[in-house]
């Protein structure tokens, strides 16, 4: 039996939501980027993050590429339900926006990590390396 007052745990997520391919489609065509997607075969993009996490190359970990090769969908129905909270933007305009503040941010967030020993990019390693190869 729940408490009155103790925490719940809640899913919020979209009620539009497009593959994570469609989504940066998107955000590439709202940054008028020359970026390309392209698909890797799943158990070899497992393979290489997985290699490149252990030799320190790449700052994404297991969360990180295991989450990246899994289909999921938060279901926000006992959010909406319990607190009657509806989703205001689709998955593609959250990227969008959160894309958007960055590079209205940028400059504010340089200063703040520069002034900060707590607040360093993780190394690029191989990242770099593809970035220069795309």
């Amino acid at each position: 039996m729940r408490h009155p007052g103790s925490a719940q745990l809640f899913h919020i997520g979209s009620d539009s939501v497009p593959t994570i391919a469609e989504s940066y489609r998107r955000l590439i065509e709202h940054a008028r980027s020359g970026s390309q997607l392209i698909s890797v075969p799943r158990a070899a993009a497992l393979s290489l993050m997985r290699m490149a996490y252990w030799i320190g190359a790449s700052p994404l970990g297991p969360y990180h590429y295991r989450m990246i090769a899994e289909n999921f969908v938060f279901d926000a129905a006992r959010i909406k339900r319990t607190l009657g909270w509806t989703p205001t933007l689709t998955n593609s305009e959250m990227l969008i926006e959160a894309y958007d503040w960055y590079l209205h941010n940028y400059g504010r967030i340089c200063r703040a990590s520069a002034q900060s020993a707590h607040r360093s990019p993780a190394p690029q390693g191989i990242i770099s390396l593809l970035r220069a190869l795309s």
